[in-house]
């Protein structure tokens, strides 16, 4: 059904409502107080009036349920966004941050420099980045400074202590990417086991309070 149809459809479902209405109120006298009261036979009439017109109100009614019935299935929608494709992690910078996934763990130290680049397969088209720590069993919610390119590739800049807070031990900064629009919270995300159409990059560290 195009988006005229639907119009279309809606329009004379209005119309058919209002015209009902119109008959049911006709069936009704004004609110004159000037009016004599109702002789039998009139006041019969008028009750048999509005006692079969709740009747086609519920036909309505139901009309209206089955329209909405059609307009669910037949009304074109969004096709869910598609899988995004494999992305590598990097880590550049300094010696402590220097890390590739083979490599094993990143190195931090109180104002270290966090320095990650994360490059898709291919475009990934309109993504979004949210950024994340996880340690000890708890997520935070980290704000780097976070750059992402027209094909989605992700750059994420930040100091340790500053845009990072890290504490004593192994961890992960766990990079979220999603395509834009996608309704699920980031916490449905990072909880699924597989967060299709989204993306978890984990970049596991050892962060030390002292040098």
């Amino acid at each position: 059904m195009s988006d005229a149809d639907a119009d279309t459809l809606l329009r004379a479902l209005g119309a058919e409502q209002r015209a009902q209405e119109a008959e049911l109120a006709d069936a009704w006298p004004s609110a004159d107080p000037t009016l004599r009261p109702f002789e039998a036979q009139e006041a019969a009439r008028l009750f048999d009036a509005a006692r079969r017109r709740p009747r086609r109100r519920a036909w309505w009614g139901g009309g209206l349920a089955a329209a909405a019935v059609i307009l669910f299935f037949v009304w074109p929608r969004s096709a869910p966004p598609p899988d995004l494709p494999a992305y590598r992690l990097h880590g550049t910078g300094d010696a402590t941050t220097r890390s590739e996934p083979a490599a094993g763990l990143a190195r931090y130290t109180p104002g270290s420099r966090v320095l990650l680049i994360a490059t898709p397969a291919a475009p990934a088209g309109a993504v979004e980045a949210r950024i994340y720590v996880e340690q000890g069993g708890e997520r935070t919610a980290a704000t780097p400074r976070v750059e992402v390119s027209a094909e989605g590739a992700i750059r994420l800049d930040g100091e340790v202590g500053r845009d990072l807070a890290l504490t004593p031990g192994p961890g992960e900064i766990v990079i979220l990417v999603r395509p834009i629009g996608l309704p699920d919270s980031d916490a449905e995300l990072l909880d699924r086991a597989n967060p299709a159409p989204a993306l978890r990059l984990r970049h596991p560290f050892v962060f030390s309070a002292g040098p």
